[in-house]
C-alpha cells in the first residue's frame, strides 16, 4: 500500500481518478496500514508560519499538463521538417515580430496538406489525438487529487519523525501514536516560528543530538 503523501503528485500513476476516489484509497490505507507521509517531504506542502496562532499549510498538485494535442499538431510533428527542407528559401526567424518571416507560411502550407489526407491517412492522426485526450483527462484529474488543504491533510501520520525534537524555543514530544503534520506543524509555529517576513515554511533540518532547525524563507 503506498503511503499516502508520497504518491499524492502522482495521482495519475496510481489512480487517474478524482478526489472522492483517491480518498476512499487514503482511508482504505489508513485503517490497514497507518499511511505516513515521509518527515523529509514537508516541501511538498506549502505552509507559512508566523506563530502558534497563525499557522496554515495546504498541499497543491504539480502544474496542469498541456492542452490535448490536435490531429493536426502530430501530423505537423511528422512531417513539417521535411515541409522546411523542401522551402530553403523561407525564412525562419527567433523573436517576436522580426521580418521577414515565414512561420506562417509553414503553418499555412502543413494546413494544406493535411486537409488534402484522404480519411484513412487522417484516422492514424485522430487516433493519436484520441488518445492524447485521454492522457490530459487523467493528468487533470491527477492534478485535483492532489489538492489538499489543512482539513486533509492534518490528521495524516508523518514517517521518521522523532518522538522528541528540540527547537530552538523548546523541546516537543509527539503525541501518542506519532505525529501528525497538524501536531508536528502547531510544534514548528511553538518552537521556531518564522520572523519579520521571513514566514514561509521551507523545510527542517537535523542538527544532531535531537537539535532540529527550521529553514523560512519570504
Amino acid at each position: 500500500m503506498p503511503r499516502v503523501l508520497d504518491f499524492l503528485g502522482m495521482g495519475d500513476k496510481f489512480t487517474g481518478n478524482t478526489r472522492a476516489v483517491v480518498s476512499k484509497l487514503w482511508r482504505a490505507a489508513a485503517d490497514k496500514t497507518k499511511p505516513r507521509m515521509s518527515f523529509d517531504t514537508f516541501n511538498g506542502i506549502s505552509a507559512g508560519i508566523r506563530g502558534p496562532d497563525n499557522v496554515w499549510y495546504n498541499m497543491h498538485g504539480r502544474e496542469m499538463e498541456d492542452i490535448a494535442k490536435r490531429p493536426l499538431d502530430f501530423f505537423r510533428a511528422e512531417h513539417e521538417q521535411a515541409v522546411k527542407d523542401a522551402h530553403p528559401e523561407w525564412i525562419f526567424p527567433e523573436g517576436f515580430g522580426v521580418t521577414p518571416n515565414d512561420w506562417p507560411t509553414l503553418f499555412k502550407e502543413m494546413c494544406r496538406l493535411y486537409d488534402n489526407l484522404d480519411p484513412a491517412a487522417k484516422q492514424t492522426y485522430e487516433a493519436l489525438a484520441a488518445k492524447d485526450e485521454k492522457r490530459c483527462a487523467r493528468q487533470q484529474a491527477a492534478y485535483y487529487a492532489s489538492e489538499m488543504e489543512e482539513e486533509e491533510l492534518k490528521d495524516i501520520l508523518v514517517g521518521h519523525a522523532p518522538a522528541k525534537i528540540i527547537f530552538e524555543r523548546g523541546v516537543a514530544y509527539a503525541p501518542t501514536g506519532g505525529w501528525t503534520v497538524g501536531t508536528l506543524f502547531d510544534a514548528i509555529a511553538k518552537g521556531h516560528p518564522g520572523y519579520g517576513d521571513h514566514t514561509f515554511f521551507e523545510g527542517m533540518y537535523s542538527q544532531g543530538n535531537g537539535y532540529y532547525g527550521v529553514m523560512y524563507g519570504s
